[in-house]
């Protein structure tokens, strides 16, 4: 016997997280100022990526992680 799920059931796909998050969104994550992450990543204190072409900084969630913990906040 086949079970059929009816139209309007769509499977739930998982969600993936962003390996980069921008300025804005580190933000949000960490809850530290925009001048502290812009600064810090800067001088180079917080690794950040910098696509070529671009002033934009991007910022991994693993490299947040562990500022974090470093800085004991």
């Amino acid at each position: 016997m086949m079970t059929t799920e009816p139209d309007n059931v769509k499977e739930i796909e998982p969600r993936l997280e962003p390996r980069l998050f921008s300025i804005q969104k580190a933000v949000q994550y960490t809850g530290w100022p925009y001048t502290t992450l812009r600064r810090a990543a800067l001088a180079g204190k917080l690794k950040c990526v910098r696509i070529p072409g671009s002033k934009r900084l991007w910022f991994e969630k693993r490299e947040l992680d562990r500022v974090i913990r470093a800085w004991g906040t």
